[in-house]
């Protein structure tokens, strides 16, 4: 009988490698996992993130600046940057009516 006994210990022995190589596998996986939804939460943080950056342009572009002009036109005392200003002024307006 002290043979069964240590058939025993020794299966019992394998199987706790294997619940422990087991376990360690499940831990590699679910660490992995987490990388990839964590990834993914990046490349939509870039995205918005990128379409703020272009609305910023483009809101600059649109708004800010042709009212800079707009403000700029109106300044009498200083000749160069006024008549500077008229010029672009009078090209947009002539691009326009194109």
């Amino acid at each position: 009988m002290p043979k069964k006994k240590e058939s025993s210990s020794v299966i019992e022995a394998a199987l706790v490698d294997s619940i422990d190589h087991l376990n360690d596998s499940v831990q590699r996986l679910t660490k992995r996992s987490r990388a990839i939804v964590e990834s993914s939460k990046s490349y939509g943080i870039y995205f918005l993130r990128g379409v703020m950056y272009g609305l910023g342009f483009l809101f600059a572009f649109v708004i800010v600046i042709p009212l800079i002009v707009w403000m700029l036109q109106y300044i009498e005392w200083v000749p160069m940057l006024g008549d500077f200003i008229a010029n672009i002024i009078e090209r947009i307006e002539e691009v326009s009516k194109l």
